[in-house]
């Protein structure tokens, strides 16, 4: 519960990290921290150039809250999921890892100050984007592949009111996989990505 800044360098043996309040809370590295559950209810939680968490099977990004990457914050080699309603930031790696991985947008998600990857990675039925939002999304920069890649596209449809669909482009990058959520400019494209 902080209402300032706090630093920290790494933490072990932990399971939840609960972030509350409108303070900062800053993960410094070099140490590395790992948890299970990472929920962002309030304030910022900055994972800083030298700072990583990994391990998370469950982020969550509340409302008016924001998730600030700079270093490196990984899922597991699970099913990982990502609830986001408020901010994600920064210019660092979110590798969620092997499995099938769920990454949900809900009103008041705003990704466009994140300049960094979202790599869903390894899947074996497929990583799941779904957009469940009444208002506008705020997305990032786009990526198109390179003339080298290979994309693999998928759409994921409606699955309720107010629902639409997202295009979840995978593609191959030097034998990587990459993931990446893509939405419709305007909602009546809904269900017509330029994939």
């Amino acid at each position: 519960d902080i209402a300032g800044s706090a630093t920290l360098g790494g933490v072990a043996n932990f399971e939840t990290l609960r972030k509350t309040d409108t303070g900062t809370l800053t993960v410094a590295g070099p140490a590395p921290s790992d948890f299970t559950t990472v929920n962002v209810d309030g304030g910022t939680l900055d994972i800083g150039a030298a700072g990583s968490v990994s391990g998370v099977v469950t982020t969550t990004v509340a409302g008016g809250a924001a998730l600030n990457v700079d270093g490196n914050y990984s899922g597991s080699s699970g099913n990982d999921t990502m609830t986001i309603a408020g901010a994600v930031r920064g210019a660092g790696a979110i590798a969620l890892g092997d499995g099938d991985d769920i990454v949900t947008l809900h009103d008041g998600a705003d990704l466009s100050g994140f300049g960094g990857s979202l790599d869903g990675g390894a899947h074996s039925g497929g990583d799941t984007g779904v957009l469940d939002n009444g208002a506008a999304p705020r997305f990032g920069r786009t990526h198109e592949p390179a003339p080298q890649h290979e994309p693999l596209d998928d759409l994921v449809g409606p699955v309720g009111p107010g629902r639409h669909p997202v295009g979840l482009r995978h593609q191959l990058d030097g034998g990587q996989q990459r993931h990446q959520l893509l939405a419709p400019a305007r909602p009546q494209d809904a269900g017509h990505l330029p994939l």
